[in-house]
């Protein structure tokens, strides 16, 4: 026996033979369908609604959409992810709970930083709608997939939490997406088409678990009037968004209205007016930028502190992909005419909670920052100081839904 045998900790696991004491298996056994569809109300945008029986268990929504062939696009385009581009904002609301709103980017921003891979990033916002131009335009194949980020869905298997239990509430769960306007999306060159006004189609489909015996139903074991269920969650607090003075150097931003709780992050990226609406049309919504010279405060005490565009290599060592998607962007050319080139969407994530690599099946709840005073301090540099700067957080948070007696509740 060796001397790193007798003091090395742990317990001895067989590797080679199955072993029952390491073994987890499933307790009750489901089967998991996406056959609950429901039609958006209007195709021309606005506020559609998702409503959700209190029926099982609920793992994801999607929202399909599709464009409708364009006959004579001329120079017209759409830059990639546009179907998450038209999300202005996502409501929600569990059972009885309050409602709760975040932005439709920073839905998008979470559903990316949770993929295991960049690869992976590119595909989910590819998904999202294809960057077409030209003729490309005229197809009917044009379909956005957009996952709809929620506190209870996890766009991946990479730990992937156990559904939302709806058998244990008698209300509806509902989700409420404002579309903007088709217009919004599109660039356009010297000769543009006409834009279209509607969609072609467009739905919402629920994934969902359900029971194989309606008797392994929690609310059929025991009394959900006199008993309660907490759920851990990653809660997004709604963004906040500031406008940034127009220099090159260090500038400080107070980020207040943030509720009392237990933060684990903030994620944090900038954006320039201006690429929104250049020249004749152009429009790079999803060209973001890591804010450089990254440095958190709170009650005057440094949490997090990224110097030169550091933030990068952290995101990556304490996750699991670089904070980066590859995306599109129009110029006009001569003659009016698009041409296309290559970006890069980026972000930074300032961390307060430990990393640590959470478990397929099961919530592990890891301990942020708590602040009490609703005020953090933000100290950062612009890649330039020319532009219209606008510095956009997302606040990340600890939170458990206890349901109970039927309606459900946020805690924080």
């Amino acid at each position: 026996m060796s001397t790193q045998d007798l003091v090395a900790v742990g317990v001895r696991t067989d590797y080679f033979y199955p072993d029952p004491s390491e073994t987890t298996k499933q307790a009750i056994p489901t089967t998991m369908n996406t056959k609950y569809r429901l039609a958006i109300q209007n195709l021309a945008g606005g506020q559609q609604t998702f409503t959700f029986p209190p029926t099982a268990g609920l793992n994801g929504v999607l929202l399909v959409l599709q464009m409708p062939s364009i006959a004579a696009p001329g120079d017209l385009a759409l830059t990639k992810g546009w179907g998450y581009q038209l999300l202005n904002s996502i409501q929600f609301r569990v059972a009885g709970s309050s409602q709760y709103t975040m932005t439709g980017a920073q839905a998008v921003q979470y559903a990316l930083a949770a993929q295991p891979s960049n690869t992976s990033m590119d595909q989910l916002l590819a998904l999202g709608g294809q960057a077409l131009s030209g003729a490309a335009l005229t197809t009917t194949n044009n379909y956005a997939y957009c996952w709809i980020q929620l506190p209870y869905t996890t766009p991946t298997a990479y730990g992937k939490r156990a559904p939302l239990p709806t058998d244990t509430l008698v209300q509806q769960c509902i989700v409420q997406v404002d579309i903007a306007p088709l217009s919004s999306v599109f660039t356009s060159g010297g000769a543009p088409g006409a834009i279209p006004t509607a969609l072609n189609t467009g739905y919402f489909q629920a994934q969902q678990v359900a029971f194989n015996h309606s008797s392994d139903s929690l609310s059929q074991r025991v009394s959900m009037a006199t008993h309660s269920l907490s759920y851990p969650i990653e809660f997004i607090q709604q963004e906040v968004a500031i406008n940034c003075a127009n220099t090159a150097a260090v500038q400080s931003l107070t980020v207040s209205g943030l509720r009392s709780g237990r933060f684990k992050r903030f994620e944090v990226w900038l954006t320039k007016g201006s690429d929104v609406a250049v020249g004749a049309g152009v429009k790079s919504p999803f060209k973001w930028y890591a804010p450089r010279d990254l440095t958190l405060l709170y009650a005057g005490d440094i949490y997090a502190e990224y110097l030169a565009g550091a933030s990068d290599v952290y995101a990556l060592t304490n996750g699991v992909a670089a904070p980066v998607v590859s995306q599109v962007q129009y110029t006009v050319g001569g003659g009016g005419a698009l041409t296309v080139g290559a970006i890069d969407q980026k972000w930074a994530t300032l961390a307060l909670a430990q990393a640590l690599a959470p478990g397929e099946g099961h919530a592990v709840i890891v301990q942020g920052k708590e602040i009490t005073s609703g005020i953090i301090t933000l100290q950062f540099s612009t890649p330039s100081a020319a532009g219209d700067w606008t510095l956009h957080v997302s606040p990340i948070m600890e939170s458990t839904l206890v349901m109970s007696q039927g309606s459900s509740e946020f805690t924080f």
